[in-house]
């Protein structure tokens, strides 16, 4: 790799780290505390609500948040007016998505909580979550322009500030209000964050001659669909079947026991995976340059040089973590012999999502959409039928749940490998 392209790929994955890493770890810090306040059952019913969030985040920021950072990565130095149209249309059908969502989850909080959940008393917070999707959103979308005008630091403050707000919601909330204080303080730090990032992109925006102008409405929704689509596909079978997984649980019996498991488990594996995916996320708008370049040969470098990185970045922490398992969910008053094996179970789970991470978003750079698709529906489909096998056939709960994150995942390693250096490979034959 050249020294530029090193450069530039130091910056973004410094400040990447800097900033999601103050934010996962107030997170942490803040989940402990905040699983003592409210006890097992409301902290299940909280990761229920989470689970659903972050369903409903990953319909927006992996499909439009990166056709968004891809569409100002590949035209801020080369065509600046047609930036301009292009970001207006995108930001309007963003934004309407938000609230659309946003809109979806209101209306249908109590059909949730009571026909999925089979847990009435979720319905409150469900609707109070609905505020979090509204500004979950538009904070992602902003932030994904960010990333593609190589803003890394400014995107590192603006996650450490949310990772700020949502830690004091979680302890302040569940002290003043319970888990319905929880959501509205998420709700609160949340449309703070997206205040505090829209006028940093206006700054942006200003400096570099960007004016946003009226949106053009059908050229908003031919790149959604272009561009779009798949990856909007592709992200919603993959946030489903988390989802799903957790309502697999919520509905076995000692349900909401059960889904603290998996969501204490999520805080760690996200803690295990946020420095791989962070060198995923911000090299890919690098990426998408060198793509766009032609520079095929120094993107298959950079590609196997990622996947070296997410390697040495998540097998270290991994082992500290399964030895001390016990210790670790103790302190959220967890610890049994089976919720550890769900646990380590999972941990192991992430080692191979992490290796994925830098595996899609080539594919995504590439352009390849709906090959990126055609092999998240193959992991969906295994995930769906392991899960279903392990959790409500032989009712083996969290234990079950983490056989089925553990092979399919292992399985969607292999064949994003397969297919994305296959790719690269005839893309090279060719040139």
């Amino acid at each position: 790799m050249n020294t530029p392209a090193r450069q530039r790929v130091a910056r973004a994955i410094s400040w990447s780290v800097i900033g999601t890493g103050s934010a996962q770890a107030i997170l942490l810090v803040a989940s402990v505390i905040t699983a003592r306040m409210l006890g097992e059952v409301q902290f299940g019913r909280l990761g229920l609500i989470q689970f659903t969030l972050n369903m409903l985040y990953s319909l927006i920021a992996p499909s439009l948040g990166w056709t968004v950072m891809r569409t100002v990565a590949s035209l801020r130095s080369v065509e600046p007016e047609r930036l301009r149209t292009h970001l207006s249309a995108l930001f309007a059908v963003g934004y309407s998505l938000c609230l659309v969502l946003a809109g979806g989850l209101a209306l249908s909080a109590r059909w949730v909580a009571i026909s999925l959940f089979d847990d009435v008393q979720s319905h409150v917070p469900l609707l109070l979550a609905s505020v979090t999707v509204l500004f979950g959103g538009i904070y992602a979308i902003i932030t994904s322009g960010l990333s593609g005008f190589e803003a890394f630091r400014l995107v590192a403050f603006l996650n450490t500030l949310r990772g700020t707000l949502i830690g004091v919601a979680f302890v302040g909330g569940a002290y003043w209000g319970g888990l319905e204080g929880v959501v509205m303080g998420i709700g609160i730090g949340t449309f703070i964050s997206a205040f505090v990032a829209h006028q940093f992109l206006r700054k942006i925006l200003r400096n570099q001659a960007v004016s946003m102008g009226r949106p053009d409405w059908r050229l908003g929704l031919r790149l959604s669909r272009e561009f779009s689509l798949p990856a909007f596909l592709s992200t919603l079978i993959a946030s489903m079947m988390p989802w799903w997984g957790s309502i697999l649980l919520a509905r076995q019996a000692s349900s909401l026991s059960e889904v603290a498991v998996l969501s204490v488990s999520n805080y760690w594996r996200t803690i295990l995976m946020f420095l791989p995916s962070q060198i995923a996320q911000s090299t890919s708008p690098i990426l998408t340059h060198l793509w766009g370049q032609g520079d095929h040969t120094q993107m298959k470098r950079l590609v196997l040089t990622n996947l070296k990185m997410v390697s040495v970045s998540v097998l270290i922490p991994i082992l500290p973590m399964l030895l001390f398992s016990a210790w670790i969910l103790n302190l959220y008053d967890l610890a049994v012999p089976r919720q550890e094996l769900a646990f380590r179970l999972l941990m192991v789970s992430a080692v191979f999502a992490s290796l994925c991470a830098p595996l899609g978003y080539t594919l995504l750079a590439m352009g390849r959409f709906w090959a990126g698709f055609a092999v998240n529906l193959v992991w969906a489909v295994l995930f769906l039928v392991c899960a279903w096998s392990t959790v409500v056939l032989m009712q083996t709960g969290s234990v079950g749940l983490g056989w089925a994150y553990l092979l399919s995942y292992a399985t969607l390693f292999a064949i994003a490998s397969l297919v994305t250096f296959q790719i690269l490979k005839q893309t090279q034959r060719t040139e």
